[in-house]
């Protein structure tokens, strides 16, 4: 039959019973291991995540310096193309006496010059470096203005959207 052990606290149990107790031991030890993994391998993730989006924001900070000293105005754009914050410079050389937050950028492009903006987005996103295209902007009495656009995108700390960094140089 079986053979009777005496357990830790002094209790007798079987051999049988021992090797169940061993199994489950060595099952729930098995569990434990593989989540620690799986936390381990999320938490690596989410710090490599934080990392690049700190690099991506230091990057944009160093755009938007150097951009605010070459350019006339520096313009934030979020991932749908609308203006982001205060723009007194950009609205001082459109001649627009309201601020342009939250205003779409392509509206106040012609049609030519709103798609190669948004065929030049697309093709330059995101780089760590950016990238010139000429186009026309509308004034507030609806002439054009022709200007000089530096682009860079970004993505944000919070939530991983793509954003823009717009510098603009009046050429006119």
């Amino acid at each position: 039959g079986a053979c009777m052990l005496h357990t830790w606290d002094g209790n007798i149990t079987s051999s049988s019973s021992a090797s169940t107790f061993m199994l489950q031991q060595v099952g729930d030890t098995v569990g434990i291991v593989y989540v620690a993994s799986l936390y381990w391998s999320s938490l690596e993730a989410e710090l490599r995540a934080t990392l690049q989006s700190k690099e991506s924001s230091q990057a944009k900070e160093t755009v938007q310096s150097l951009l605010s000293v070459m350019c006339d105005a520096v313009v934030h754009l979020n991932a749908d193309l609308q203006i982001c914050g205060p723009t007194p410079k950009l609205a001082a050389l459109l001649l627009h006496n309201h601020s342009l937050d939250g205003r779409s950028f392509m509206d106040l492009m012609p049609p030519e010059d709103s798609e190669r903006f948004c065929s030049h987005i697309v093709e330059t996103e995101p780089k760590d470096h950016a990238q010139s295209l000429n186009v026309q902007l509308r004034d507030s009495s609806g002439g054009l203005v022709v200007m000089r656009m530096f682009h860079a995108s970004f993505r944000d700390l919070i939530g991983g959207q793509v954003g823009h960094v717009i510098g603009v140089s009046d050429l006119s």
